[in-house]
C-alpha cells in the first residue's frame, strides 16, 4: 500500500481518476500474459503526458517506491 503523503503527490500529478488502488484495480493490472506469474501492485498510476511521467519518477525515486511499466499487458504476444 502506498503512503498517503505518497498517494497525494500523484493524484496532485495525475489527478484522482487516474491513481487506481482499490483491490478490484489491483487484480486486474496484477498480471499478463506470462504464464504463472502474478504480483500485485501498490497502486496503478496512468499518465497522459511525459511531463506527467518526468514527474512521477521524481516522487518515486524520492521516496524509494518501485516502478514498473506496463504496456499492452499481453506479454507481446497479440503484436
Amino acid at each position: 500500500m502506498l503512503d498517503n503523503e505518497v498517494k497525494a503527490k500523484l493524484i496532485s500529478i495525475v489527478g484522482s481518476t487516474n491513481v487506481l488502488d482499490s483491490e478490484e484495480n489491483l487484480v486486474v493490472y496484477s498480471y499478463d500474459a506470462t504464464p504463472n506469474f502474478q504480483a500485485m501492485p501498490d497502486a496503478v498510476i496512468k499518465p497522459r503526458t511525459t511531463k506527467e511521467v518526468q514527474e512521477i519518477v521524481k516522487i518515486c525515486g524520492e521516496y524509494r517506491v518501485p516502478i514498473v511499466p506496463r504496456g499492452l499487458g499481453t506479454n507481446g504476444r497479440d503484436l
